[in-house]
């Protein structure tokens, strides 16, 4: 059967623009919903991460310390970014996540290899929201650093200032202390 070039052109095209998706499953629903998690807010996340063959390659469980990060700020592959999204407090998933939006073709040796579609089951522990002072802290954050540096050479300063004063008044009182 003869397919006609348009047609082939169009299903090229179909194929070429369907963008990855992250597979989530529920595990467990969270208790009650107060917030839920979006971009810029801060999480912490219990996780386990397999590859697609049930090799398991990394856990926060085994080091009994949560993941924490602000999403949408890219600290994370893609794949968590989306798979969080929505996410409540006490929520557990199953997130599949194919290798576009996970390490790619790179992978990350040694544990992951290139191209690999990754299985996370991820449990939102606590969720902090973005809000108004959140800029605020960040600049003040930012500011610190610099106002920290500045008053630590001001003391410099200071004390060298105060010791060059220190020596020519004992200078001088030898000098006065030579002529009586």
């Amino acid at each position: 059967m003869a397919v006609a070039p348009g047609v082939i052109l169009l299903m090229t095209c179909l194929a070429v623009s369907a963008e990855p998706k992250v597979g989530m499953t529920q595990v467990r629903a969270a208790e009650s919903c107060a917030a839920t998690a979006g971009s810029g807010d801060f999480v912490h996340v219990h996780y386990s991460g397999k590859l697609a063959n049930g090799v398991q390659f990394d856990s926060s469980y085994a080091r009994n310390r949560p993941l924490r990060f602000q999403l949408g700020k890219n600290h994370v592959i893609k794949g968590w970014e989306e798979g969080l999204l929505g996410m409540c407090v006490g929520e557990k998933r199953v997130l599949r996540i194919p290798p576009e939006l996970g390490y790619g073709a790179r992978g990350s040796p040694p544990t992951i290899p290139p191209n690999a579609e990754l299985v996370f089951e991820v449990e939102l522990v606590d969720l902090v929201q973005k809000g108004w002072w959140s800029d605020y802290l960040l600049l003040a954050k930012m500011a610190a650093v610099p106002a920290t540096i500045a008053y630590i050479a001001y003391c410099v300063y200071q004390r060298v200032n105060q010791s060059e004063v220190e020596e020519k008044l004992t200078k001088r009182e030898m000098k006065k202390n030579k002529k009586k």
